[in-house]
């Protein structure tokens, strides 16, 4: 099943509530709680969206907006589809760009860090 693939495994944070729906033949991630108060999440944070079409079988990776500005965005779809109707499975994690430290010095986040992957759904494209 789709749902078990796990595509990002770490320390960063992302919120369960995070959800996916196709419309004009684009993505739209919603993102209602980035997590900003959460110790493991940063403003700078990348959200990624991975959206796996198994007819071909190939994923695509995209690279979202900041956690900070992530509340709603879009991605374009793949424009190679056959004409057939093809599901595609999509998946959504965050991923550090930097290095942080706390109050102590030590650093607690290096860049490539992400958090679990969520699975968002299966669509139609």
């Amino acid at each position: 099943m789709p749902q078990r693939l796990v595509l990002a495994y770490g320390p960063r944070y992302i919120c369960r509530d995070i959800a996916a729906e196709v419309r004009d033949g684009r993505l739209h991630v919603l993102c209602p709680n980035p997590g900003l108060d959460d110790p493991h999440a940063v403003g700078d944070d990348w959200l990624m969206v991975a959206v796996y079409r198994p007819s071909i079988p190939t994923v695509h990776v995209f690279s979202g907006p900041l956690r900070k500005d992530c509340h709603e965005c879009c991605f374009d779809l793949p424009t190679d589809v056959s004409g057939e109707e093809e599901v595609m499975h999509v998946y959504a994690w965050f991923q550090a760009t930097t290095y942080h430290r706390t109050g102590g010095g030590k650093i607690t986040v290096r860049p490539g860090q992400a958090s679990p992957s969520v699975y968002l759904g299966s669509f139609q494209a």
